[in-house]
C-alpha cells in the first residue's frame, strides 16, 4: 500500500490515518516560525493558527515546549466545540530576517 493510499493533509492541517489500519490519531501540521531573542532563547510561534507560541533554550527544547503549548490549545478549542481558527500560511517574504521556519507535526 502506498502512503498517499491512507495518509491525506486537508488544508486545516489535520492529517487522516486511520485507513493505515492504525488506531485513529489526530496529527495537525503547523507552519512555525523560529527566532532568536536577545537573551539567546529561542521563541516558537505558530503561522497557521493564532495565539500557540513557546520558547526554549535550544531549538529541540523550543520545538518540544512548542508541541506541549499546541496540544493544550487543540483540546480547548476541541474540548470546547470551538472550530479551530486556522490561518493560511504567510509566505517566505513575510520572515524576518534571521529568523527560521519549517513545518512540524503535532499529535493529539
Amino acid at each position: 500500500m502506498k502512503a498517499s493510499e491512507f495518509v491525506s493533509v486537508n488544508t486545516a492541517g489535520k492529517v487522516d490515518v486511520s485507513g493505515a489500519g492504525w488506531t485513529q490519531a489526530k496529527y495537525f501540521r503547523f507552519h512555525v516560525l523560529i527566532t532568536k531573542e536577545d537573551d539567546g532563547a529561542l521563541s516558537v510561534i505558530a503561522l497557521n493558527l493564532p495565539g500557540v507560541g513557546s520558547m526554549g533554550d535550544t531549538e529541540e527544547e523550543a520545538l518540544a515546549n512548542f508541541r506541549e503549548a499546541a496540544k493544550g490549545v487543540l483540546e480547548s478549542y476541541t474540548e470546547s466545540g470551538e472550530k479551530i481558527p486556522w490561518k493560511p500560511s504567510c509566505g517566505s517574504d513575510d520572515i524576518p530576517v534571521g529568523a527560521t521556519y519549517k513545518w512540524i507535526i503535532v499529535n493529539v
